[in-house]
């Protein structure tokens, strides 16, 4: 099964050389590369000298997408790629399609940082871990739940809220961002709602009326709110020691991060991926949109569900490149040729 992935948090080199060593000793092949070509060294000391890995190849005097036929041939089975926050968008994308089509894992080892690298990353990874993730969590944790559509996010939010309020006795506040549409109840499509307690307008500043013994607040469709109000409520919640558990989507139709989404990878404690099934049985990955029952891959960010010419639907990576992207995964040099 392919897997493209994301590791951040400390300690990543040194989990990229272990990762490594371990396929070795069950005799499986692995790629190491660093996104800056240098050898790949971790602070970590050895007997001898600190634990690191030669590079097995470079970066940017071939194409990715080349060099893999090559992979594939000599039985690799594995990619580690250190410092992929300073990958380009291109060399991010070909890494994607090498794990779709040749079914190697690829490991991009990255900082959580505002590069174009590390947001790609974000943006197409299947698997996303924290390296040096605790068991537990901190009062004024902030969690990002997110999934492609049709994973049940508002549903989890909902029985979250009835679990901590009717069960728990805990004191919780729901928020949803205000859309076109003036709806004060966070509803989801398996019949549950509940009124939120709050509806945030992006182009307004941030009230919240009471904080004082809260213990949680849940956040609905929070893609669709603007940095500035995440960043502010995330503040909010540290200063007063609140758990804040944001839900919503990762990225749009084109594999894109929404604003909201790409603050919440930015900043969160904990990042958790609801899973859904696509129509094939594949998990699914990624957003699509239909206009008039085709598939594009061009248009506004933010556009509302009409339940006519405009409709959404959540696809695995194969079907999502096949049938948005439209590129022939068997063609080799046909994708070749989109990335020269």
């Amino acid at each position: 099964m392919r897997s493209f992935e994301l590791l951040y948090g400390e300690g990543k080199t040194v989990d990229l050389c272990l990762s490594a060593f371990s396929y070795e000793e069950h005799g499986k092949k692995v790629i190491t590369l660093n996104a800056n070509n240098e050898p790949i060294i971790s602070k970590v000391e050895t007997y001898y000298k600190y634990l690191g890995r030669d590079l097995s190849d470079t970066i940017g005097d071939e194409l990715l997408l080349e060099k893999a036929i090559r992979y594939n041939e000599k039985g690799f089975s594995a990619i580690f790629v250190d410092n992929a926050h300073l990958l380009s968008v291109n060399d991010v994308e070909q890494l994607f399609l090498i794990s779709l089509i040749y079914n190697i894992r690829v490991v991009c080892y990255t900082n959580r940082v505002d590069t174009e690298g590390a947001i790609r990353c974000w943006e197409l990874a299947n698997i996303i871990k924290r390296v040096d993730a605790s068991n537990g969590r901190n009062s004024d944790d902030v969690t990002f739940i997110y999934g492609a559509m049709d994973s049940c996010k508002t549903s989890s939010l909902l029985i979250k809220a009835d679990v901590l309020e009717r069960r728990k006795g805990k004191q919780i506040i729901t928020i949803k961002p205000k859309l076109d549409r003036t709806e004060e109840y966070i509803k989801s499509r398996v019949g549950i709602k509940r009124k939120a307690d709050l509806v945030i307008d992006n182009t307004k500043p941030l009230t919240i009326p009471n904080l004082k013994g809260l213990d949680t607040i849940l956040v609905d469709e929070a893609q669709f709110l603007s940095p500035d109000i995440i960043e502010s409520l995330t503040e909010k919640c540290k200063t007063n020691g609140i758990h804040i558990i944001f839900y919503g989507l990762k990225s749009d139709f084109r594999t894109q991060s929404f604003p909201g989404s790409k603050k919440l990878f930015l900043l969160s404690d904990q990042l958790i991926k609801l899973d859904t099934v696509c129509g094939c049985t594949n998990f699914v990955e990624f957003n699509a949109r239909t206009v008039n029952d085709r598939y594009v891959y061009e248009g506004d960010q933010f556009v509302v569900d009409n339940g006519g010419e405009i409709a959404y639907h959540s696809l695995c990576a194969n079907c999502y490149v096949r049938d948005v992207w439209r590129l022939p995964i068997n063609d080799h040099k046909a994708l070749v040729k989109r990335y020269m």
